[in-house]
């Protein structure tokens, strides 16, 4: 084998495994989009699997079975909404960010303080 043959059959063992690593990334996603009870769209698993729309369609093995899913989903209904948060729930965030606020006013105190000498 020459030098550029073995580039080339490097290249393409890199490609195959980049390939594998993004439909494992991409099966991932699918069953975490499906878990949360979101939309089995096209740009919902692109972000969770973090490759592009473009890289799903590419293949029509992920296009077939995506629209497939999507196809089932529609058929069983629309994906269940979250619920709404409770009163409690949505006072503990709330204190827990007005902790979070004074932190940083004091720390912003203390650095123009510094910053004035």
């Amino acid at each position: 084998m020459s030098g550029r043959e073995k580039r080339i059959a490097k290249l393409n063992a890199v490609q195959e495994q980049r390939k594998q690593n993004c439909l494992v990334r991409t099966e991932k996603a699918i069953a975490e989009v499906k878990k949360k009870g979101q939309r089995l769209s096209f740009a919902n698993i692109a972000r969770a699997a973090d490759v592009s729309v473009s890289y799903l369609y590419k293949y029509p093995e992920i296009k077939q079975r995506i629209q497939d899913l999507r196809r089932e989903q529609e058929r069983n209904g629309k994906p269940a909404t979250p619920q709404p948060r409770s009163d409690k729930s949505s006072q503990v965030i709330i204190n827990q960010l007005k902790e979070r606020i004074k932190k940083l006013q004091t720390e912003r105190d203390s650095l123009r303080r510094i910053n004035e000498r």
